[in-house]
């Protein structure tokens, strides 16, 4: 028998059988592949298969959707969108914006807010972090600045809010030789350790703590739980975005020893 068409490369043989029960195999090797086009149009490609030797792919190309369904194609279930790379799944309860990516669950996805998440039914939760072991022990919420620095406010492995990420500053005021801030001092709360002049005394300023970042407004209020021995008759004399100062109300006795708490809410 003389083969008059195309040079092919394979096993002919299972190239060209197929059956209801065996299927159809077409063998490719890495540099070939198998493709879908129009009719039309110069035979545009809709589905590609490449065989690539590293990453293997199944490719849909000039706007081809993907799509599932659960019947006869009337109740679908999921579709990634080839025009824009938007998706939705769980039959639209779950969708991904193409544009932004923006995410909503079961609610669509709303600009400028990166995940919008509507619970199904009344008694739903909205949004839970389960703690993977019993023994695990690393932050379950965190917020990261651009930079991935960790900066405000986290939640440990038991759901308690802590402070974290860049310590504000502290400086002395004029009725203070030193105002020294303790290991846990950060935008949103503090110690701080403070101790008054020699002399002469008299009303002023005991300590400026400086955000390390600004709020986008004065916080709407600022805590002060004074544990001096001696208490210091401590008030908030000032704030603003970038941060506050606690003064004394009344001369204080010289050298005494003042140690607070602090709580910005902003």
């Amino acid at each position: 028998m003389t083969n008059r068409g195309k040079a092919i490369q394979g096993d002919a043989s299972i190239l060209l059988t197929a059956s209801p029960r065996h299927g159809a195999v077409i063998p490719i090797n890495h540099e070939g592949s198998f493709r879908v086009t129009t009719a039309e149009n110069g035979g545009k490609d809709l589905v590609k298969i490449d065989n690539n030797a590293t990453r293997p792919a199944l490719n849909t190309l000039h706007g081809v959707d993907t799509a599932g369904y659960s019947d006869n194609y009337s109740s679908e279930k999921w579709r990634v969108i080839g025009a824009t790379g938007a998706a939705r799944f769980a039959a639209g309860k779950f969708r991904i914006d193409g544009a932004n990516g923006y995410l909503g669950v079961n609610v669509m996805p709303f600009a400028n807010i990166a995940v919008l998440v509507r619970p199904a039914a009344d008694g739903d939760r909205g949004l839970a972090i389960i703690r993977p072991t019993k023994t695990a022990n690393a932050r379950l919420l965190e917020f990261q600045d651009q930079d991935n620095q960790i900066q405000g406010q986290a939640f440990d492995d038991n759901g308690r809010p802590i402070a974290v990420g860049t310590p504000a500053k502290v400086t002395a005021g004029d009725q203070a030789s030193y105002a020294n801030p303790r290991v846990q001092v950060r935008d949103i709360a503090g110690n701080i350790t403070a101790a008054v002049k020699a002399s002469p005394t008299a009303a002023g300023i005991i300590a400026k703590v400086t955000f390390s970042r600004p709020y986008a407004a004065p916080p709407l209020a600022i805590a002060i739980h004074d544990h001096s021995v001696v208490l210091g008759d401590l008030y908030i004399s000032s704030r603003s975005t970038t941060g506050f100062t606690v003064s004394t109300r009344s001369a204080l006795r010289g050298g005494s020893i003042l140690n607070f708490d602090y709580t910005v809410t902003a």
